[in-house]
């Protein structure tokens, strides 16, 4: 690059060089991640919400637990083993899924 100065310059001709900022930073996106998807029992007739201790929380958009959806439900009078599946996504699509099951003695 300095031989083309020197050249442009040689022949008159004025010339500068100004070179991109290459010094771009990556941005990291991370995942967000759901808490407290910990197997429970619960008591045969008794009140339970699903969402009982679970959380979700991600670097980027922080609190993220009001956007967390569930498949999945339990009969508190029935007894037996319900499977419960979590998943919460972050604002750039990132997405976290987490299982549990709660067992109705």
């Amino acid at each position: 690059m300095n031989k083309l100065l020197q050249s442009l310059s040689a022949i008159g001709v004025s010339a500068t060089l100004v070179s991109p900022n290459l010094n771009a930073e990556a941005t990291d996106n991370s995942t967000p991640e759901i808490k407290g998807a910990k197997d429970v029992v619960v008591e045969k007739g008794s009140e339970y919400n699903v969402l009982n201790g679970i959380t979700a929380f991600d670097k980027e958009d922080g609190d993220l637990t009001d956007q967390i959806t569930v498949e999945g439900h339990i009969n508190t009078n029935q007894t037996g083993r319900y499977k419960i599946a979590y998943q919460v996504k972050d604002s750039d699509g990132g997405v976290d899924t987490s299982t549990r099951y709660i067992e109705v003695r």
